[in-house]
């Protein structure tokens, strides 16, 4: 083998071996689902619960990651159904926004973290559960 073919040789052994141990980032791209339903409490300006149920139309956020910002939403089906699908191996954060009288903008997020432990790996949630 001459000098050329072999420096040719080693580059792309080189470039092989960093593709292959390249570690992807958590997001879109693979055959993974992470499902689940969202629970509502509805909760009257005396703070009692006056209804109950899982709740249709409201969003639901994913993060790619455990960073908080929202990559992604869907809204609930009308019995309280989300899904999120073509997801990669890796680790998720879904949440949603409850109300919250005490808290700024009179909101907080209730928060799951979910791993994919393959590309193909589906996850059911456990219900989110949110006051408005």
């Amino acid at each position: 083998m001459s000098k050329i073919q072999l420096e040719y040789l080693s580059l792309l052994i080189c470039g092989i071996i960093l593709f292959v141990s390249c570690n992807k980032e958590p997001g879109e791209g693979g055959a993974g689902k992470i499902s689940g339903k969202l629970f509502g409490y509805d909760i009257n300006s005396e703070g009692i619960v006056t209804d109950s149920g899982y709740a249709g139309g409201y969003r639901v956020y994913i993060s790619y990651g455990t960073e908080g910002n929202a990559n992604n939403d869907v809204r609930t089906s009308y019995n309280g159904q989300y899904e999120f699908t073509g997801l990669k191996k890796g680790t998720y954060t879904i949440f949603a926004y409850s109300q919250c009288d005490a808290c700024l903008f009179n909101q907080t997020s209730v928060k799951q973290n979910v791993t994919l432990s393959s590309n193909k790996d589906e996850v059911i949630v456990p219900d989110l559960v949110i006051f408005d």
